[in-house]
């Protein structure tokens, strides 16, 4: 176990400097990591950035299981002969599944106070609330100039311009019951920003 949590942080710590050497942001700027993955080792990217400050944007998972499944689907149609939607289900449903269990067990030994969380559907209908309370969380200012530049993406980029993604979850073998009760926990606890 020590081994691999040490191998964890060295690999979180490699993974999440890797922007910094890139970056062109000024010295002590922010910049921001997003990535589900993340979740599976929020302990050693704490030890890493101690003062990092987390954002939980929910979705429900028959929406989210559903969405990643197609894509991982329509990714192997480059790739294989033959996609396995039967395996496709298999694998990523336990790694989301276990994805929310690591992030609902840090939070349970951490507390909340890392997070600040958001619903999926608020960054679609009208982002700048959701931003503000970021921005809030991370001790950051909102400018005029962000919300110009939130407000001037949002009507920029309606959701669906470019046609709508449609997954449907029987097409995995899967039912709206199978997820609501795979990710029970999340849902109970986290329904209102579901």
């Amino acid at each position: 176990m020590r081994s691999s949590a040490r191998c964890s942080k060295s690999r979180c710590a490699g993974i999440c400097a890797a922007p910094t050497r890139t970056s062109r942001a000024a010295p002590g700027k922010r910049w921001v990591l997003k990535s589900p993955p993340h979740l599976l080792s929020l302990d050693a990217l704490v030890n890493v950035f101690p003062d990092a400050k987390l954002v939980m944007t929910h979705r429900h998972p028959r929406s989210s299981v559903g969405s990643m499944l197609k894509l991982v689907e329509l990714a192997q149609r480059q790739f294989v002969r033959k996609v396995d939607r039967d395996r496709i289900r298999d694998v990523w449903l336990r790694n989301l599944s276990l994805a929310i269990e690591h992030f609902m067990d840090f939070r349970a030994r951490h507390g909340d106070e890392r997070f600040v969380h958001v619903a999926f559907r608020d960054f679609v209908t009208d982002p700048l609330p959701a931003i503000e309370r970021i921005y809030a969380f991370a001790g950051a200012l909102v400018t005029a100039e962000t919300r110009a530049a939130v407000a001037h993406w949002h009507d920029e980029n309606p959701r669906h311009a470019d046609g709508r993604f449609d997954y449907d979850l029987a097409e995995f073998g899967l039912t709206d019951d199978m997820i609501d009760h795979v990710f029970a926990p999340h849902l109970s606890e986290f329904a209102a920003w579901l």
